[in-house]
């Protein structure tokens, strides 16, 4: 769990648009991201599904079919997948958004399934990258 819970904080991090390391961080000054955006819709994706699939603080969801929990902080991370389809700068990417938040909602899906995620993401977002065909 704990592990668990230090990836997906590291997935948020990624994901976020500006930088918050640092004084000028701190106040919400901090510099752009130097990741792509296609590259943080998979850290979000990716982090909100992880959030998801750990409903209380000791237990993980590896059972497919069972109703989601959905815990205040994998709401919230949920809505920001969400919102950013409403974006400009996400535009492009709002078809991949929307097929992440709907895998995620699903309750057929569980921790177990979250390679079939990043697979789906990684084929609609990177289709000409070969040396990521092994995920796929």
């Amino acid at each position: 769990m704990r592990i668990l819970n230090v990836l997906q904080t590291k997935q948020s991090h990624l994901a976020e648009e500006r930088l918050s390391s640092g004084i000028l961080g701190a106040i919400g000054l901090g510099r752009k991201s130097p990741l792509s955006s296609r590259f943080r819709v998979v850290a979000r994706s990716m982090s909100a599904f992880l959030l998801v699939q750990l409903p209380a603080e000791n237990r993980i969801r590896l059972k497919p079919g069972t109703e989601l929990q959905l815990s205040p902080k994998a709401q919230q991370a949920l809505n920001g997948l969400e919102s950013m389809s409403l974006n400009k700068q996400y535009a492009d990417y709002q078809e991949e958004i929307s097929q992440a938040t709907i895998f995620i909602k699903n309750p057929n899906y569980c921790l177990l399934d979250g390679n079939k995620l990043l697979a789906v993401l990684i084929s609609f977002l990177y289709p000409d990258t070969h040396y990521l065909d092994i995920i796929r």
